[in-house]
């Protein structure tokens, strides 16, 4: 009995936000935020990105489509491309902030990691595992953003010390851009799977279907990370099991930089273990405070290149 209380707990606490309809995500205040984000500096690299996004995507050559690093982390090229990032009126589910459905560029092909970053990989950088649902080889959560970015910043220095990285480059969270070209893998259906997703090929609340899928199973837990098959980039669970940590940070009506101290709000995406099918949708945005921690929110790694 203490076991169901516990989870419909988590449940309401994880869900209830997301479950509240149509809205401006990065503009409606928060009266569990008002005071705002009080924070230490994350880590930076100092390379604020203010260059604008050229036309002509460049070519590049690779010459591995994936490789392990140090602590058995496995990072697979994402190639540089454009497509149509947001949704269009007519998808099902779709929330304002999500449009209009543009054009983008993605100048510069990225390594992202193949797998949301596991337990047993955070604890060997940080010395602890903060998760609610235990499991080596499940997503670390119940973190918050900063310390995502600690994370980033101490693989960042073990890599390089140990020869893995250039002086250029670094491990971070992925831009928004990068997430949502990535988990569509080409496809721009409402999920990389196509028009719809069931609980054969990701972890969600099969309860709230989407479409015409079928009801499935309601886990209420993360599972371990490649349980279900990847999208056609080799990356697993993009959509469910937890949501993800993104680099892009508001400030109520204003983007602002990660660094900044006004920082208000971050960006989540991807859906979870406790989500409704709608919310794991490719388009689908959210966002948190970014010292909120919550039993369903890790995230994945990409590798920047700050020349």
């Amino acid at each position: 009995m203490k076991r169901i209380c516990k989870v419909a707990i988590l449940i309401l606490l994880c869900t209830s936000h997301a479950q509240a309809g149509n809205r401006y995500l990065w503009v409606e205040p928060d009266s569990k935020q008002v005071q705002g984000a009080i924070y230490d500096k994350p880590w930076s690299y100092d390379k604020d990105d203010k260059k604008t996004t050229p036309r002509v995507v460049q070519q590049e050559t690779v010459h591995i489509k994936s490789f392990t690093n140090s602590i058995g982390m496995k990072l697979v090229w994402v190639a540089p491309g454009s497509f149509i990032m947001g949704s269009s009126n007519r998808e099902k589910g779709r929330w304002v902030d999500e449009g209009p459905a543009h054009e983008r560029i993605v100048s510069q092909g990225f390594w992202m990691g193949a797998h949301e970053v596991t337990q047993d990989e955070y604890l060997s950088v940080m010395g602890e595992n903060p998760s609610a649902f235990k499991g080596l080889k499940r997503p670390v959560e119940r973190l918050t953003w900063l310390d995502a970015l600690t994370f980033c910043h101490k693989l960042t220095v073990m890599e390089r010390m140990r020869g893995n990285l250039s002086k250029e480059q670094y491990y971070t969270l992925p831009k928004e851009e990068q997430w949502e070209f990535a988990c569509r893998a080409g496809s721009q259906k409402a999920f990389n799977t196509g028009d719809t997703i069931t609980t054969a090929e990701a972890n969600f609340n099969g309860e709230h279907p989407y479409g015409n899928a079928p009801y499935g199973r309601f886990l209420r837990e993360t599972v371990p990370v490649g349980t279900y098959a990847c999208n056609s980039l080799g990356l697993y669970d993009m959509h469910g099991n937890v949501d993800e940590y993104c680099l892009d940070t508001w400030s109520e009506k204003k983007r602002v930089s990660h660094t900044s101290p006004e920082v208000k709000w971050v960006a989540v995406r991807g859906g979870s273990c406790m989500s409704l099918a709608a919310h794991c949708r490719s388009a689908r945005r959210d966002r948190y405070g970014p010292n909120t921690r919550c039993c369903d929110r890790g995230f994945r790694v990409v590798v920047a290149n700050g020349k």
